[in-house]
């Protein structure tokens, strides 16, 4: 790293859309100059309603296989999170379903296999007491599981569901995986839920989003979802080579 120089120039990968970046070693993030300024030919885009319209995006983005406009390179946006593809709030409910339904299932079939052992270990003849006793075992199952699943994500960014729906958590202001802040996380959306019915929760999922599709838990936490199908990767090695990464 002595040897590099202090900032450093690419110009747009094949396919991405027509304008050069640079990233900058000192503060992690990436500015953009337009490509007319550079000779390079432009390339029409079309109206981005997140990033805003054609003419005000310095778009490094590529389209994705959804047919989505990816991250540019923009001021405010660190070098990793350059060309990956934020998840809607369709897909981060259908992760959280699909985890929530393997543990219920994983749940009830501890339950199936250990609930008589448990309960013959118990010195207690009511059927109320023994139905209780069992109750029990698939709760202590279900934390068990949740716990395995939230340290999977902590260590990976990868949980049972995401993996099937390629869908991963980092960290946003550095590239890493969300390590401890995905604990703050998994603890400050089940006190949202815990009280009115959710309510809390469902309004800063809703009404507290970005334009990169984070909300306010999201950013208190340092966290990014990214979609690895229609974006890159860059938690991936061969992927993040695809978009000069300085840390």
């Amino acid at each position: 790293m002595t040897d590099m120089p202090e900032r450093y120039e690419r110009a747009p990968l094949p396919g991405h859309y027509g304008e050069a970046s640079q990233w900058s070693v000192a503060d992690n993030s990436a500015s953009v100059q337009p490509a007319a300024s550079r000779g390079m030919p432009q390339i029409g885009a079309p109206i981005d309603p997140v990033f805003g319209s054609a003419q005000s995006v310095p778009a490094y983005g590529y389209a994705g296989a959804m047919g989505r406009r990816t991250v540019p390179a923009m001021p405010g946006i660190p070098a990793h999170i350059v060309a990956t593809m934020p998840v809607g709030l369709g897909r981060r409910i259908l992760v959280h379903l699909l985890d929530a339904a393997l543990i219920i299932l994983a749940s009830n079939i501890v339950q199936a296999l250990l609930g008589d052992l448990v309960v013959s270990s118990v010195t207690t003849t009511d059927p109320a007491g023994e139905d209780f006793v069992r109750f029990l075992v698939a709760v202590g199952a279900a934390v068990v599981i949740l716990v395995a699943i939230v340290v999977g994500i902590c260590v990976t960014g990868w949980s049972p569901a995401s993996a099937l729906m390629k869908v991963r958590v980092m960290r946003f202001s550095r590239r890493g995986v969300p390590g401890w802040q995905q604990l703050g996380k998994t603890a400050l959306e089940v006190v949202c839920m815990c009280f009115f019915f959710a309510i809390p929760y469902l309004v800063v999922v809703l009404a507290t989003r970005d334009s990169l599709q984070r909300h306010a838990i999201d950013r208190l936490c340092d966290l990014y979802v990214v979609d690895v199908r229609a974006g890159r990767d860059p938690l991936n090695r061969r992927s993040a080579a695809a978009v000069l990464d300085l840390m």
